[in-house]
C-alpha cells in the first residue's frame, strides 16, 4: 500500500507538470520516495498521465540536473520543489534566473571570491 502522505492533492497537482518538464516515471518516483508501481496505480486512479508530452528543452535539462547535482542536493531541491508544488527542473531554473538577475553570486556561493562591485547593474 501506497503511503498517502506522499500522494497529497498539491503534489498529485505537480506531476502533470513534472511529467511534461521532463521527469520520467523514475524520476518522480525517486522524489517522492515510493516505487514507479505505486506512482503508477495513483496516478491511474486519479486520471494523471505519465506520458511525457513537454517541450524538448526541459528533459535536457532535468536529466542533466540529476546527474550531476549531488544526492543531497538533488533531494533538497526535490524536497523544496515539492514543497511548493512545482517541477523540480522549474526550480532549479527560476533559482539561476533569480541569482543571476539579481547577481547574486557572491551571496549565494558565499566563497569569498568575485566580491560584487558597485557598478553591478540590477534589473529589479
Amino acid at each position: 500500500m501506497s503511503n498517502p502522505f506522499k500522494f497529497t492533492p498539491d503534489v498529485l497537482k505537480a506531476i502533470p507538470d513534472w511529467v511534461n518538464s521532463g521527469a520520467t516515471s523514475n524520476d518522480i518516483a525517486d522524489c517522492l520516495d515510493t516505487t514507479v508501481g505505486s506512482l503508477r496505480v495513483v496516478c491511474s486512479n486519479n486520471g494523471i498521465s505519465l506520458r511525457r508530452r513537454g517541450d524538448k528543452v526541459a528533459p535536457i535539462i532535468y536529466g542533466h540536473l540529476r546527474r550531476t547535482l549531488s544526492n543531497e542536493a538533488w533531494e533538497a531541491l526535490c524536497a523544496e520543489a515539492r514543497r511548493r508544488g512545482m517541477p523540480t527542473v522549474h526550480l532549479a531554473l527560476a533559482t539561476l534566473e533569480y541569482v543571476s538577475v539579481d547577481a547574486l553570486f557572491s551571496a549565494v556561493l558565499d566563497d569569498g571570491r568575485g566580491e560584487c562591485e558597485s557598478s553591478v547593474v540590477q534589473r529589479r
